[in-house]
């Protein structure tokens, strides 16, 4: 059964974009003229204030859910904080709820930490062998997983004492028991 356009327009959502830093202002207004938007963020660390915060995943765009045909649709442009409605060919940019349903569903996986839940390579304490890199043929314990992109931190048994360093996951391989 084919849609037509009005039907199609309400089961997509535009993206919009933001000046700098006014997403969540624009979220606001737009939540407060009864349409439904979607800002997807992540709670990160914000240094200067101490705390985390919730902050814009795709910093200056967000999604809405607006009939192309209703004024709703024609009022964005006096949107405090908008820049402008992004468009291919002259025409809003679509983007299926199905993908906005996944994005949502991904970002609801992430951990405290801020990362996708994917399981960590060793377990905290875990007895690991550095194979590679300047403390080659050290023994360590792994503490924890740094970041996505391979950073892992180990102590190290130096001078009787444990010592953090931070190095590359790739270096490491478990310890032979």
């Amino acid at each position: 059964m084919a849609r037509n356009t009005r039907e199609e327009a309400t089961d997509n959502w535009i993206v919009l974009r933001s000046t700098q830093s006014r997403e969540m202002l624009v979220d606001q207004v737009l939540t407060e003229r009864g349409i439904e938007t979607y800002l997807p963020t992540v709670r990160q660390y914000i240094v200067r204030r101490k705390r985390k915060e919730p902050t814009p995943f795709f910093p200056s765009y967000l999604f809405a859910r607006v009939d192309l045909g209703s004024i709703d649709y024609v009022n964005l442009q006096w949107t405090p904080g908008l820049s402008n409605v992004v468009k291919f060919g002259g025409r809003p940019a679509l983007v299926s709820a199905e993908l906005v349903s996944a994005i949502r569903e991904r970002l609801a996986s992430l951990d405290e930490s801020g990362y996708f839940d994917r399981p960590a390579p060793y377990q905290p304490g875990e007895r690991v062998h550095i194979k590679s890199g300047p403390l080659a043929g050290m023994a360590a314990l792994f503490d924890r997983q740094l970041s996505q992109r391979g950073r892992v931190r180990v102590f190290l048994d130096m001078l009787g004492r444990l010592t953090a360093c931070d190095i590359e996951q790739e270096c490491l391989e478990k310890a032979r028991q």
